[in-house]
């Protein structure tokens, strides 16, 4: 009898451990698959977001030229600095040939 009453023991509490873990572990497994499908999900359910409207098509390289020779004539670079104030520095290498000092 005693063996019998301990397996029922079991049995119940592992039916209601189990029970309460579904409640717990389900919505996870559920909405973890929802995500995989997030992309296709997300253009099914807000279709407004990928609309493609018709934009105006890029200008041409040739069009960025005249633009920039507008900008700075012939010249084939700006030659003027942003901050006049500063002069502009310069780095030497230090470097030495041979093997380095311990």
């Amino acid at each position: 009898m005693a063996r019998f009453r301990l397996r029922n023991l079991w049995r119940t509490l592992h039916l209601w451990i189990g029970l309460c873990l579904f409640v717990v572990l389900a919505p996870l497994g559920l909405s973890g698959s929802l995500l995989v499908f997030d992309d296709s999900l997300d253009h099914l359910l807000h279709p407004v977001r990928y609309a493609v409207s018709s934009a105006p098509a890029t200008p041409s390289a040739a069009a960025y030229i005249v633009a920039a020779r507008a900008a700075f004539g012939d010249r084939p670079y700006p030659t003027s600095c942003a901050c006049p104030q500063r002069p502009a520095s310069r780095s030497r290498s230090s470097a030495r040939r041979g093997r380095p000092a311990r």
